[in-house]
């Protein structure tokens, strides 16, 4: 049950009568990691409310049982020929935009910095265009500003590019809220079977995906077979092929089983699942992890909501955009383990057994190291160099790289 309100009038409740003065047409919710969200609907001249929103200074508030689910404001209106109203609202995060802050210079904790930058704005604000922190799970982060004047949500987006993480917006009765987090929770209660979806050829999009995969071990060791094949993924994207060395690896089943640990891992961190509420219910939340079966890729995977178009009229226009990628995913440089490892194996190097070695033991500390800065001495005195999560070269006894 939805119900939509303007500076605490009632515009719209679910299952109005068409001719009655709550109605709204085409009411729908984007909401997306990192981002304000927006609200859109038509607001018809018969609604008893049509006149009475004020652009930028209302606030409207979604509801869903009874329970705010979303809050911004109206920014734009456009008329059409039957009068109807078309309005844009853009979520509560976007409050920030009206405040500046102000110089400074200081080296702080990023969860210290963000007090500082909010109370500013909150102090400068009316009561209901404040905007609180919520959870911070970036603590380990130190930043060192200097700063002018600057617009307070253009602050926020800088820091995020520079030090990653996941901005995940929420409301309730008390305020607006942000999370900043490190890495995204798991729905341990949820799971989603993908094999209910009606069609999975149309839920499913794959940019860089791998479907087969020649896996090639220490001296040339091979598999016995050319490849390894996922079936079910080369029958929706075709057979596209890639060549990976382990170069530690002596036995061709150990060989064989981490070419299929790859082609899996990189088949799903390339996918993204597209589903209608009317596959897979309509009880989810933008920035949170839950896990997904697809039995006929053979993953069984955690996947992320990214995002969601939420209709308020009609569950089949409802999607949801699940990405496993971000489990993977440095949001400040949008370079994935994979990329990241592969960079590593472009640096000039001494020898390729040195690659190897080194690589495996990036592959250990990288998620650990997603927004590092600094340099990281391993027991043989291998030393690796990294800014913001990117590994940049490096000493060992064979040399620089």
């Amino acid at each position: 049950m939805w119900s939509v309100e303007a500076d605490g009038v009632n515009l719209f409740a679910t299952g109005v009568q068409a001719n009655s003065r709550h109605v709204l047409l085409d009411p729908v919710i984007t909401e997306e990691i990192n981002s304000a969200g927006s609200f859109t609907f038509g607001i018809p001249y018969t609604n008893h409310q049509y006149n009475n929103l004020k652009l930028r200074t209302s606030t409207i508030e979604v509801f869903r049982d009874g329970k705010i689910f979303w809050r911004g404001r109206p920014l734009t209106a456009n008329i059409s020929f039957n009068r109807t109203m078309n309005i844009t609202c853009e979520g509560a995060l976007a409050f920030l935009n009206d405040t500046v802050y102000p110089p400074d210079a200081c080296k702080l904790r990023l969860s210290l910095f963000l007090d500082k930058v909010i109370a500013n704005h909150n102090e400068k604000c009316n009561e209901n265009r404040k905007v609180h922190i919520g959870s911070v799970t970036m603590d380990d982060v130190e930043i060192q500003y200097n700063g002018s004047y600057t617009n307070t949500m253009e602050l926020i987006r800088s820091l995020h590019d520079t030090y990653g993480g996941y901005i995940i917006t929420h409301y309730s009765e008390g305020g607006n809220y942000f999370d900043w987090l490190r890495e995204i929770p798991l729905e341990l209660k949820e799971t989603i079977n993908v094999e209910q979806v009606v069609d999975i050829s149309k839920a499913i999009s794959a940019e860089d995906v791998v479907t087969c995969v020649i896996p090639m071990g220490k001296d040339g060791l091979t598999i016995g077979s050319e490849y390894i094949e996922n079936e079910a993924a080369a029958a929706l994207f075709g057979k596209v092929w890639q060549c990976v060395e382990f170069g530690d690896i002596e036995d061709s089943n150990e060989l064989y089983n981490s070419g299929l640990e790859y082609l899996n891992n990189n088949l799903w961190s390339s996918m993204q699942l597209n589903i209608s509420a009317l596959d897979v219910g309509d009880d989810y939340q933008v920035g949170r992890m839950y896990h997904a079966r697809i039995p006929s890729f053979n993953i069984n995977h955690d996947i992320v909501l990214m995002g969601a178009t939420i209709s308020l009229v009609d569950d089949s226009a409802t999607k949801y955009s699940f990405s496993a990628s971000t489990i993977w995913t440095q949001i400040n440089n949008g370079k994935d383990l994979a990329q990241v490892v592969d960079t590593a194996q472009a640096l000039k190097m001494t020898s390729q057994k040195s690659l190897t070695s080194r690589t495996a033991k990036m592959e250990e500390f990288i998620e650990k190291a997603s927004y590092f800065s600094g340099d990281i001495i391993f027991s043989d005195g291998t030393k690796i160099t990294c800014v913001n999560g990117l590994v940049t070269g490096g000493k060992s006894t064979e040399g620089d790289f």
